[in-house]
């Protein structure tokens, strides 16, 4: 799975170290910035895959451009912002497809003589791509019931909600890819002092607007309590905030009971 986002004028891109192994494994020519990435070399990462077994969903950001466009160019590594916008059924929909594709690859493949494999083995690399590709939307979409889980990378989502107080203000508040959480940094992409202290009105404030803008339904706002416990990230780039609005205002979720309707969907369910 790959997710990219805009952090500071710059765009990155931010690949799961599966997909890096799977790249290994393509016959795909990858450029000099992926398979150098600062002080790490590929067979790096092939320690931290072969390592611990959870290592292998671990993301990795790249802001080179070549890197970014070449990561752009392979749409059989699914991209997190395209899928997480669609609704389950149009998932299920598209892996349907994608078995489709996979079957008859396959075919062709089973149908083809030796010496027409040694000489086409591009047919094989497209059937391995696509039968990923299809694996990795079992998982994402298992992850929504709570099967699997997906631990995205602690950065501010360029998509949703920033606040600051003005265009001259140090700090900005930005939602992050975390349920209830937010990520306080400072405007200029330094990192934050090991003693920082934020403002607590800020942090407060912030909250109220980013949450009356992720749920423009509520009135009244003023009249909610927030609670909130916030530390540095290890890297001092952000100070981490997680938060919970009155908990006894209960957000209606939506309803997936029609997913029980359909047979081969009833593994997918949330689990009690």
């Amino acid at each position: 799975m790959k997710l990219f986002n805009m952090e500071h004028g710059v765009e990155k891109v931010y690949v799961q170290l599966i997909d890096l192994m799977m790249l290994l494994t393509c016959g795909i020519d990858i450029p000099k910035s992926v398979m150098e990435k600062d002080s790490k070399k590929m067979y790096d990462y092939i320690d931290m895959f072969l390592e611990n077994d959870n290592n292998k969903y671990q993301f990795i950001g790249f802001d080179d451009p070549k890197a970014v466009s070449f990561f752009q160019s392979l749409d059989w590594i699914i991209d997190y912002r395209e899928y997480e916008k669609m609704n389950d059924v149009d998932i299920i929909h598209r892996m349907d497809d994608i078995n489709q594709e996979v079957e008859l690859l396959k075919e062709i493949y089973d149908h083809m003589s030796d010496d027409e494999k040694i000489k086409n083995p591009f047919c094989f690399q497209k059937y391995r791509q696509v039968y990923y590709q299809g694996m990795a939307l079992h998982y994402l979409l298992q992850s929504r019931y709570g099967n699997t889980s997906i631990s995205l990378p602690l950065i501010p989502d360029c998509d949703n909600i920033s606040y600051g107080y003005d265009e001259d203000s140090l700090y900005i508040l930005n939602t992050s890819f975390g349920s209830n959480q937010l990520l306080l940094s400072r405007k200029d992409g330094e990192r934050l002092s090991s003693d920082f202290v934020p403002n607590q009105d800020f942090i407060i404030d912030g909250i109220s607007f980013i949450y009356q803008m992720l749920h423009p339904t509520i009135d009244e706002l003023d009249e909610l309590d927030i609670f909130y416990t916030g530390h540095l990230s290890d890297d001092f780039k952000y100070f981490i905030i997680d938060y919970q609005i009155n908990p006894s205002l209960t957000i209606q979720e939506e309803d997936h009971s029609f997913l029980s309707k359909i047979p081969f969907l009833k593994k997918f369910q949330k689990k009690k």
